[in-house]
């Protein structure tokens, strides 16, 4: 089993993946004790085809920065192509492992961090506002609808929260809005 893990973690890879997703999930590690870490996954996505690059455990949380250090670079097991990053969490510094590549960012962090600051009894209307937000046709169209953002006192923090989330997910080509859901 030993040998068949280790030929997985050094076989070729294809030279362009059109999407790599990268996540991470908490999972009991044993290393002395038992605890819950971090590890983070990179699935490169083909036409018909899922194939896991890798998976790197951390030692803090999902956001932490050190992840960029422990992610393979350009050259790495010849991967020399990756048109679209799908992320989450990870920080800004992947755009310098792969900085041609169209980054997209989750909706649901930003999500989550706006109810936050909504009561409890605005949740189902606030998400069905954030939702025009997230399935804008184009950024304009998003902006216009978070402009129109308006269900408590306190929608200062979630419009700060989706101009931050939108800004950043937004991929300028033909002014189209993609999250991933």
């Amino acid at each position: 089993m030993v040998e068949d893990l280790t030929s997985r973690q050094v076989r070729p890879l294809d030279r362009v993946y059109p999407v790599v997703l990268f996540d991470a999930g908490e999972v009991k590690i044993c290393d002395g004790a038992v605890a819950n870490r971090p590890v983070c996954v990179a699935v490169g996505i083909t036409l018909g085809e899922r194939d896991v690059l890798g998976m790197w455990a951390g030692a803090g949380g999902e956001g932490g920065k050190g992840w960029v250090n422990q992610l393979p670079g350009p050259g790495s097991r010849a991967v020399e192509g990756i048109l679209i990053v799908a992320r989450d969490w990870l920080p800004d510094g992947i755009t310098a492992l792969r900085p041609r590549a169209e980054v997209q960012l989750c909706v649901v962090h930003p999500a989550r961090a706006s109810l936050r600051y909504v009561s409890k009894k605005y949740w189902s209307a606030t998400t069905k506002q954030l939702k025009l937000i997230y399935t804008a046709s184009n950024v304009k169209v998003a902006e216009a609808e978070l402009a129109g953002f308006s269900h408590t006192n306190i929608t200062g923090k979630v419009v700060v929260v989706w101009k931050r989330a939108t800004n950043r997910s937004a991929m300028h080509n033909g002014d189209r809005l993609d999250v991933q859901r």
